[in-house]
């Protein structure tokens, strides 16, 4: 008898479904022949997709446009509705956007609803985001779904005919295709379906965020292979396949060119206009000395931190400091505990002391892609100086550099020293 109950309960929930979803998209669902084998599908009668408005490829090459954007494409770009149903990878780039929209509020994405569904399996998210469509897509601009990169065993002639079947059903909106994302470990069923994919959207107007692509190339845009197969860049995951902060961030900012292009920029670069008062960078690291005035007695000594705010994978830093050496003179630095926060090493450079006309070098470097560099603020090093003679004197910051675990140089922000008077 519980069988029995059981088998009416699922028909129950068939013909509901049914009733939910628009007539096309149900015939597509329920009356298809379609017989379905891994990475080999015999198609049955599916609905000709109506092309959508744009045909669109969005890969790691973008990640550079995501600073260029001008504000009114980020502004029509968070105007989009959109939805997207997810898993771990998921919530990691929704991370991502986050600390973008913490670094500068104008990044405002409380209209893209990130949907935490899980990992039912590869076909059910496929049956999930059919569904999900039916219930939301009359409150939605932008709809999307990705698998997970533990879902290489997804078929994609199950998953295309879905999409295909989804697109002719609602014409008006856009329907963001996913690669599958990928780990520090190639996988050849992983670069199948993505490769099917790819291939697809070279003759198909559709759009297409290439997630392995960006998982798969260093920021200098070098190709990451394991035994001649995609392979995320380890930069990007501590555990393999999870993004790191770094990863959740470069990721971001395709998911925002993405959005923004859909929204209807070209993706052109704007010439810069000359002006005289520069924009300052919102990612640019700042520098100063804490604290930032100092009073202390003839022969003590006294200790200023480097402190440095807004780091991004930080990798390394240099740094002089001036003095007047009538009234201070140096004693030692040491690194502070901010470059090796992550578990990176950080490797002393200096210091290189003047007494005479007053000067001290300080930095430190750090070697490997892996661990990931911090984020945000901290002490960097510390400095400690002897008061000579009675008197004031600047401490003036110069030579000032800060870098990604990559070299790149992050700093653009301010620069600030500090005083020190002596009685």
């Amino acid at each position: 008898m519980k069988h029995i109950f059981a088998v009416i309960s699922l028909l129950i929930v068939l013909v509901s479904l049914k009733t939910i979803l628009p007539i096309e998209v149900s015939k597509a669902l329920f009356t298809s022949s379609a017989s379905v084998t891994n990475n080999n599908i015999s198609t049955g009668s599916w609905p000709t997709p109506t092309p959508v408005a744009i045909k669109l490829l969005v890969n790691h090459q973008n990640v550079s446009q995501f600073s260029a954007m001008p504000d009114t494409v980020i502004t029509q770009a968070s105007a989009l509705k959109m939805m997207f149903r997810h898993a771990s990878v998921g919530s990691n780039i929704n991370d991502g956007l986050n600390a973008l929209t913490a670094q500068n509020t104008k990044y405002n994405r409380t209209n893209w609803s990130f949907q935490a569904r899980g990992n039912p399996g590869w076909q059910a998210k496929v049956d999930d985001f059919d569904v999900q469509v039916a219930l939301q897509a009359s409150t939605m601009d932008v709809l999307s779904q990705k698998f997970c990169y533990i879902d290489q065993g997804a078929d994609w002639n199950y998953y295309r005919t879905h999409m295909e079947a989804l697109m002719a059903a609602y014409p008006t909106k856009k329907f963001i295709w996913w690669t599958m994302p990928i780990m520090t470990s190639g996988d050849p069923s992983r670069d199948a379906f993505n490769n099917n994919l790819r291939t697809y959207a070279a003759t198909h107007n559709i759009i297409l965020f290439d997630l392995a692509a960006i998982e798969s190339h260093d920021p200098a845009g070098n190709a990451i292979t394991s035994g001649g197969l995609e392979a995320m860049y380890p930069a990007y995951s501590s555990d393999g396949g999870h993004l790191t902060a770094a990863g959740s961030q470069r990721v971001a900012q395709a998911f925002w060119v993405m959005m923004a292009r859909i929204s209807g920029w070209d993706g052109v670069i704007p010439t810069p206009t000359p002006t005289s008062t520069p924009t300052p960078n919102p990612y640019a690291a700042n520098t100063r000395l804490d604290p930032a005035s100092t009073t202390i007695s003839v022969n003590q000594n006294f200790t200023v931190n480097l402190m440095v705010t807004n780091a991004i994978n930080l990798g390394g830093f240099d740094s002089t400091i001036s003095f007047n050496p009538a009234n201070v003179e140096f004693v030692s630095a040491s690194l502070g505990s901010l470059l090796n926060s992550t578990g990176r090493y950080a490797n002393p450079l200096g210091p290189i002391v003047n007494n005479t006309s007053g000067t001290v070098g300080y930095g430190s470097y750090s070697l490997g892609s892996t661990p990931a560099g911090p984020n945000g603020d901290g002490v960097v090093a510390s400095f400690t100086f002897r008061a000579k003679a009675s008197g004031s004197s600047n401490l003036n910051l110069s030579d000032i550099q800060v870098n990604d675990i990559w070299g790149n140089s992050q700093l653009n922000g301010q620069i600030t020293g500090g005083t020190v008077i002596v009685q």
